[in-house]
């Protein structure tokens, strides 16, 4: 059973590109080193340089849009409020109360014109081109109360 086996192979041959292998290794890492650490240097300068940006920019931010936010958070919670639409009511009423002045500011130029209605009531109409601008001074200067 037991016959005779094989002779073992002879690995010297490979032993020795083994070594040559090894020794090309050593002289790559020794000739690519100096540029490599250089290279890490480099990268980690562009990287603490890219971390101050980054801080700065976001300083930038926190300090000048976060109050914008805040202050429109502000402004919509109001919005839907007692008191906004109190507020809005009472410029409505007096930009009313305005254009009741001016209308009654422009009955006492000559832009009326006298008239009678079905019933008998004596009533002064503007004249087509005065109560086209006293409509359109109303409704600018309501405009520009409201959105101004």
């Amino acid at each position: 059973m037991g016959g005779k086996s094989q002779p073992a192979p002879d690995y010297t041959p490979m032993q020795q590109i083994g070594r040559e292998q090894l020794d090309f290794a050593k002289q790559q890492y020794a000739e690519m080193a100096p540029l490599a650490r250089q290279v890490a240097a480099q990268q980690m300068a562009a990287q603490q340089q890219q971390m101050r940006q980054a801080q700065d920019y976001y300083d930038y931010q926190q300090q000048t849009f976060r109050p914008l936010e805040q202050g429109l958070v502000r402004d919509a919670e109001r919005f839907n409020t007692e008191d906004y639409r109190e507020g809005v009511a009472r410029e409505a009423a007096a930009a009313a109360g305005r254009a009741f002045g001016t209308t009654q500011a422009a009955s006492q130029r000559n832009d009326l014109i006298p008239r009678t209605t079905e019933k008998g009531w004596r009533v002064k109409l503007l004249q087509p081109q005065a109560e086209r601008s006293v409509q359109l001074k109303l409704l600018l200067n309501g405009l520009k109360r409201l959105w101004g």
